[in-house]
């Protein structure tokens, strides 16, 4: 028999607990304790708003205080928010602050309670053993320059977002009230489109009553050039479609105000395109502010995407070893194992999902092209599985470079990276 020992840290008993099932407008909480011989219990309801939560945890604090413990936890699930002022206002009062994860707490609840139904009183009590048996996780409270570095990288992705959801519009807008027009996806948002679109708003009955050469004059005017030949032919197309349009059941009143709306969903578009640079330029400027910007800026690609990473690790400083990082991106590996049964090796998603978006955005865009850092790794990588496995594969290792760079206090160096035996008998 093998027996493995390590050292046991022995910590007093000199912290209140107290857990909390977040909502929107209220918090059910509670605490159990033992002092001087006796078992206390603490267990209600405070409304989820700055005063009632000021006077309740000023009252905890008392507690505390009278049964001689130094310390208060205060503990709850990320909620999607709401649980941002409930730790805002505990960290005013000193106290500790920690998550227990939706996932654990849900099949914690079966061992608790020996059924899984939903309850908020009973939540609280499943949270508070969750944190007694120190099955936590940690809830920083981010330095002034990574929080606001955050934010613009939110506000950013929130444009992006707009943006995507405005072409799935403006695709099928046109789809519906010119269903025969030749113009694919990447065309739509051409100059030679969006000239066309700003004149006529795609309408076939403006665009037919023009012979085609005072169609094409009219753009190349607003253009201030002559049209190429692949501009020519996008305009042909255009023009034939219109002359072809099937009037008998599109009234031109109707296509008139599909017409408007177009154009007014591309006002939209341009406005959009322009906050999401000056966006990019602020999560840029943050970025400088931060310890890591001179350590990544030699690396001169993808600098905006690294800055992206930062805002949702926060100070790498933070994670004590590369596997840390890799878990909190939900990068890191599990396996379903029984007897005989070995079940495929994946990664596990329970992480932070924007940050996986992110790294991957990086090593798409910057990494496996052809002669770029990793880009023999990928499709060696891609050759044993697949494109998707190559990418999350290639994803692990840019996340473990970025790491080495931030921990070795060097700048990047190729040469360095490029250099390894991993390349040559990859597993």
């Amino acid at each position: 028999m093998k027996i493995s020992s390590t050292k046991s840290e022995i910590k007093p008993v000199a912290q209140l607990i107290s857990a909390y099932d977040v909502s929107k407008f209220k918090n059910n909480y509670y605490s159990n304790f033992e002092s001087a011989g006796h078992n206390h219990t603490l267990e209600s309801i405070v409304d989820n708003e700055p005063v009632s939560l000021r006077e309740h945890f000023s009252s905890l604090k008392q507690v505390a205080n009278e049964h001689g413990m130094t310390e208060v936890l205060v503990v709850c699930e990320p909620t999607g928010g709401y649980e941002k002022l409930l730790l805002k206002v505990a960290r005013s009062f000193g106290f500790k602050t920690e998550y227990v994860s939706g996932e654990a707490s849900s099949k914690y609840k079966v061992i608790e309670t020996n059924d899984s139904g939903k309850n908020d009183i009973k939540d609280a009590r499943v949270i508070f053993a969750l944190a007694k048996a120190r099955k936590t996780l940690t809830c920083r409270d981010l330095p002034k320059e990574y929080q606001v570095l955050r934010r613009l990288s939110k506000a950013y992705e929130r444009i992006s977002l707009d943006i995507a959801h405005l072409k799935n519009t403006i695709s099928t807008v046109i789809e519906e009230f010119f269903p025969g027009v030749k113009i694919s996806a990447s065309q739509i948002y051409s100059k030679t489109v969006t000239t066309v679109i700003n004149l006529y708003g795609l309408n076939p009955y403006k665009i037919s009553a023009l012979s085609f050469n005072r169609f094409v004059k009219e753009v190349e005017k607003v253009l201030g050039k002559t049209c190429t030949k692949p501009q020519k032919s996008l305009l042909e197309r255009i023009f034939k479609s219109s002359v072809n349009f099937d009037y008998k059941d599109t009234y031109e009143e109707v296509i008139e105000a599909d017409t408007l709306f177009l154009q007014s969903l591309f006002k939209r578009y341009d406005l959009l395109l322009e906050q999401k640079k000056r966006s990019k330029d602020k999560v840029l400027i943050a970025f400088e502010k931060t310890k890591e910007f001179k350590k990544f800026e030699s690396i001169g690609t993808g600098l905006f995407s690294i800055a992206r990473i930062i805002s949702e690790t926060g100070p790498l400083d933070s994670f004590s070893c590369i596997e840390q990082v890799i878990r909190y991106a939900g990068l890191n590996l599990i396996e379903r194992q029984s007897g005989t049964y070995r079940g495929h090796v994946r990664v596990s998603k329970k992480g932070n999902s924007l940050l996986r978006k992110i790294l991957g955005q990086l090593v798409f865009s910057s990494f496996i092209k052809k002669g770029s850092v990793y880009s023999d790794y990928y499709f060696k990588k891609k050759e044993q599985k697949g494109g998707f496995y190559a990418l999350t594969c290639t994803m692990r290792k840019a996340l473990k470079m970025l790491f080495g760079i931030h921990k070795s206090n060097q700048s990047f160096c190729l040469e360095r990276v490029l250099d390894q035996e991993y390349f040559s008998k990859v597993a």
